[in-house]
């Protein structure tokens, strides 16, 4: 019997978004259960067994109700996806205690939330740890260099900013340049975080020297454009980021132009998450992180720095 269940409940109507998350619930054959009362929420979650899953789609001015009821705590195997309009760092702060939080998903145009939508209900139902490929659209080309010294990774950074440069056409005006310069820059900050900070050896290292990794600290870097989405991951052999540290660090309130006079891995993820659309954190405990950014290039650098912003977090720890 299936006892994998899609719950939503909004604080205001939103029937299109609900109705798509019921069409993709119901074409791979999950029980989805829309609230309409919090009455109705109630007896929803009073009503799980002990057996089942149940992925609760919300909004973020059900914050506080989701912090006051025992009722989202007593269950052990729900997870929360949480629809936002304001910025990322404001309501990562206010949802640091509410670990069943997982998915931070930006309130933006409805047909870009359909895919992501699609992904994520996808690997609840297959409790998959999600690579780079199945975010990008079927035919994507994925690229795959291992990181072993700077050197490499040097070259892997300008490989990625030359090829997003060669996308615009040089005889018109774009903004594949600035993309290039942004999309390299957090690349390059995704391979420090990967390198130095994930690596218990190498935390305390001068950054600007020449290193060579010992063969199990290898890491993988993978990406590949679909024509439509850019994507970056980088996968360190260590599986030691955990969803509170992240949110910790998406929260604070301090900003991109201090990163380059602190070798915080915070600030680091702070610039990557302004660089990216969407964001993905993939954990398996002690034998990897794998870190996805997505970013969409948009025909004005202006839409592509007011997209909104979406963070997941996928982990075999909790």
């Amino acid at each position: 019997m299936n006892h994998n269940y899609i719950i939503t409940h909004f604080s205001q109507p939103q029937w299109p978004l609900v109705n798509k998350i019921s069409t993709i619930s119901k074409s791979g054959n999950l029980n989805h259960i829309h609230c309409a009362t919090i009455e109705k929420l109630e007896q929803t979650l009073s009503g799980l067994s002990d057996s089942s899953r149940a992925l609760f789609f919300t909004d973020e001015k059900m914050i506080g109700y989701l912090e006051k009821t025992s009722l989202i705590q007593s269950q052990s195997s729900l997870e929360i996806a949480l629809f936002i309009s304001s910025k990322m760092p404001q309501v990562a702060g206010s949802i640091s205690s509410l670990e069943k939080v997982k998915y931070l998903i930006g309130m933006d145009k409805s047909d870009s939330i359909g895919r992501d939508l699609g992904i994520l209900i996808k690997k609840f139902r297959e409790s998959d740890i999600l690579d780079l490929e199945k975010y990008l659209a079927f035919g994507a080309d994925l690229n795959l260099i291992k990181i072993t010294n700077t050197t490499e990774k040097k070259e892997a950074v300008n490989r990625i900013h030359s090829f997003i440069s060669a996308l615009g056409d040089p005889g018109y005006d774009h903004p594949f340049d600035e993309y290039a310069r942004k999309v390299s820059e957090m690349t390059d900050e995704l391979l420090i975080n990967a390198i130095f900070n994930a690596n218990p050896r190498l935390k305390n290292q001068n950054r600007s020297e020449d290193l060579t990794l010992n063969p199990n600290e290898t890491v993988e870097l993978r990406w590949g454009f679909d024509g439509d989405v850019f994507g970056v991951s980088v996968k360190d052999p260590f599986g030691q980021f955990n969803r509170d540290t992240i949110m910790k660090y998406i929260s604070a309130q301090r900003y991109v132009q201090d990163v380059t006079s602190d070798k915080s891995a915070g600030l680091g993820l702070k610039m990557i998450l302004e660089r990216s659309h969407h964001l993905i954190a993939n954990v398996k405990k002690e034998k990897a992180t794998e870190v996805i950014a997505l970013v969409k290039f948009e025909p004005r650098n202006r839409d592509f720095d007011n997209k909104k912003r979406s963070f997941y977090y996928f982990s075999d720890i909790e």
